[in-house]
């Protein structure tokens, strides 16, 4: 039979245990999280999120690249705040998300990298509401306080469709050579400014510059060091200019390249959209004596439907691919209709059509494809 010592020396080795096994778990529970695309995990202290990477804190500091990060593979130690405010915006509630991300914003002790989250999705919601000239102040008030900022190439985009919007591709493209050179003297690398050559050919293309445009494109492709996802991005922007010049083979082997890449969604859905636009335009039987084709407008909506369904973009992602999916579908859906001599298909196809048109109206009501 155990003794009274015996006992009670076990029962306090047990209670060290679990005191011990509560503290590894608390600390454990205070690491952020990294998933890798190797499938590796990494945690930490994230220090920073920056333009080339997620910075972990330690005696010697690691940077991780953000091509080796699995997307939305980051999860913050203590962040119930910041995941709420997210869930609320991705949900479609911008303005209870815009209100807990501006508390998040002026919490007295919230961390560096949770607060450069708030002041992306401000701007970011103030910019869906079409409240633009609030937008940019936005946009200006995070990259002055992190001008290293993870979000750099998604405020490049988000500053041309917000100028673009305005109708002004003249301050849009101060916008992103103030964005490039701030960047450079905050110590990013060049790349940057490649990659904003991405953003002044989307510039151009809105003002029907398509030589100049796709000049823009092939400098920022052909750049040293830039990302995976601005050359992606440089080879669409070369696409759709190739349309518009009227080498529609050229486009489409643009597009293939990255429709087959494993890239983001904002690239896919763009790669499947330009592939759309070309079957679109030979189903409508544009040019004369051409009739148009049901089928080539069927297989143009499944192109398009791609970028709602299958590629649509993460919260925070730029809009502008996925907003161009809905409007285009929604035509394709459209014509489809007109062609269609079933009166109940028919009547079904305008019913889709205006789904789609509702869907953007309702999400996007400020969006440059609303006619």
């Amino acid at each position: 039979m155990m003794s009274v010592k015996q006992t009670l020396s076990r029962t306090l080795a047990s209670a060290a245990l679990c005191l011990t096994l509560v503290a590894f778990a608390t600390a454990q529970d205070n690491k952020d999280s990294i998933q890798l695309k190797s499938g590796a995990t990494e945690s930490g202290k994230i220090k920073s999120e920056d333009f080339e990477g997620v910075v972990l804190d330690g005696k010697t500091d690691k940077t991780i690249a953000w091509k080796d990060i699995q997307v939305d593979g980051i999860s913050y130690a203590g962040a119930a705040q910041y995941q709420s405010a997210k869930e609320q915006f991705a949900g479609g509630k911008l303005d209870e998300a815009l209100k807990a991300f501006e508390e998040l914003k002026n919490e007295k002790n919230v961390r560096p990298v949770l607060k450069q989250h708030a002041l992306y999705y401000i701007p970011f919601i103030l910019q869906r509401q079409g409240k633009f000239d609030q937008a940019l102040v936005g946009y200006k008030e995070l990259l002055t306080a992190f001008p290293k900022s993870r979000y750099l190439l998604d405020v490049g985009d988000n500053y041309v469709s917000l100028f673009i919007a305005k109708k002004d591709s003249a301050g849009g493209a101060k916008a992103v050579d103030a964005l490039a050179n701030d960047a450079l003297t905050a110590g990013v690398d060049g790349s940057i400014s490649a990659a904003m050559n991405v953003q002044k050919g989307r510039l151009l293309e809105d003002q029907n510059k398509y030589p100049e445009a796709q000049a823009a494109y092939t400098v920022a492709e052909r750049a040293p060091g830039v990302s995976p996802i601005v050359i992606a991005k440089a080879i669409l922007g070369q696409g759709r200019c190739a349309i518009a010049l009227g080498d529609k083979q050229k486009a489409e082997g643009l597009f293939r390249k990255v429709a087959n890449s494993d890239g983001p969604s904002v690239v896919l859905a763009g790669a499947w959209n330009g592939l759309g636009d070309l079957l679109l335009e030979e189903g409508r039987g544009a040019g004369a004596g051409k009739k148009a084709d049901p089928d080539k407008i069927l297989d143009a909506l499944y192109c398009y439907l791609r970028g709602v369904v299958q590629y649509s973009p993460l919260p925070g992602d730029p809009t502008n691919e996925y907003e161009r999916s809905l409007a285009f579908s929604a035509q394709c859906f459209e014509y489809l209709s007109q062609l269609d001599p079933k009166p109940e298909s028919k009547a079904s196809n305008k019913a889709r059509a205006e789904a789609r048109k509702d869907q953007l109206r309702r999400e996007f009501p400020n969006s440059t494809y609303l006619k």
